[in-house]
C-alpha cells in the first residue's frame, strides 16, 4: 500500500530554475535517432512548472523514464495534468449499450488495466505515481468520444510544458505515455516552441487551447469524467 508520503517531502524546492529558452528544442524528435527520454522530456520537464499532457494511452510505467524531470518539476511547485483514454474491451462496449451505467463500466475498465502488483519495480512507479496524485501534483481525467449514441476512444497524442517565465513548448505526435512507446516503438513529436516566431507562437496557442477545451469538459462530442475513487485506488494499491 502507498504510504502517502508526499513528494514535496522526498525534494527540496528548486529556487534555481533554468528558462526554457536556455535549453536546446530541436523542432523533431524520432526515437531510436534521440533519446527523448533524456534529451526531450527530462530537460524541458526540469525547467517547467506546469506539463499537461493528452494521450490515447497513459500508464504509470512511463513515470520511472521521465523521474528525473518529475522530480524537479515537483521541487518546482510544478502542476501536472493528463488526459488518458480508458481502454475499452469488446464487453465493456457491449454493456454501454445495453444501457449499464458508463461511468462504473470505465472504472472497472481502469481498474483491470492496473492488475495486481507483480514485482519491486512495479510497486515503486506505482508509488511515485501515488505521491505525485497524493500530494496534488497530478491530476488525471478520463476521455472518451460520445457521438451519434457511439462510444469511441480518444486518441489524440499531444503535450504542453510551461515554465515560470511563460515560455511554453507544445508537442504532438505518435507517442503514448508508456515505457514501450519511450523505448520499444518508433516514435516522432514535432515541436513547437512560444519564443521561436509568431508561427510557432499561433501552434502552441492552438494547442493550449485545444487543451484547455478537453480538460474542461467543453470540446464537441469528447466527454471527460473525473474519478476521485480511481485516484484513491490507486492510492490504496
Amino acid at each position: 500500500q502507498a504510504k502517502g508520503r508526499c513528494i514535496c517531502t522526498l525534494f527540496m524546492r528548486n529556487d534555481i530554475v533554468m528558462s526554457l529558452k536556455q535549453l536546446e528544442v530541436k523542432g523533431e524528435y524520432r526515437s531510436f535517432l534521440h533519446d527523448i527520454a533524456k534529451d526531450f522530456y527530462i530537460p524541458l520537464l526540469s525547467s517547467a512548472i506546469e506539463y499537461k499532457r493528452a494521450v490515447g494511452f497513459f500508464s504509470s510505467t512511463v513515470l520511472s523514464n521521465i523521474a528525473d524531470g518529475l522530480s524537479a518539476l515537483a521541487s518546482n511547485g510544478g502542476k501536472i495534468q493528463v488526459v488518458a483514454s480508458p481502454y475499452l474491451s469488446s464487453e465493456d462496449i457491449e454493456a454501454i449499450k445495453k444501457g449499464y451505467e458508463l461511468r462504473g463500466v470505465i472504472q472497472q475498465a481502469l481498474l483491470r488495466e492496473m492488475g495486481d502488483v507483480k514485482n519491486i519495480y512495479e510497486a515503486r512507479r506505482l508509488d511515485l505515481l501515488a505521491n505525485l496524485i497524493a500530494d496534488n501534483i497530478l491530476d488525471i481525467k478520463i476521455a472518451f468520444t460520445l457521438s451519434n449514441s457511439k462510444t469511441g476512444m480518444y486518441h489524440e497524442k499531444m503535450g504542453i510544458i510551461e515554465d515560470s517565465e511563460g515560455n511554453k513548448v507544445a508537442f504532438s505526435g505518435s507517442m503514448n505515455d508508456s515505457q514501450n512507446a519511450l523505448i520499444e516503438n518508433y516514435e516522432v513529436i514535432d515541436v513547437w516552441c512560444s519564443w521561436k516566431s509568431i508561427e510557432q507562437q499561433e501552434k502552441v496557442d492552438c494547442k493550449v487551447a485545444a487543451f484547455t477545451s478537453i480538460w474542461n469538459n467543453v470540446e464537441p462530442n469528447v466527454q471527460i469524467l473525473d474519478f476521485p475513487e480511481i485516484k484513491q485506488e490507486i492510492l490504496n494499491r
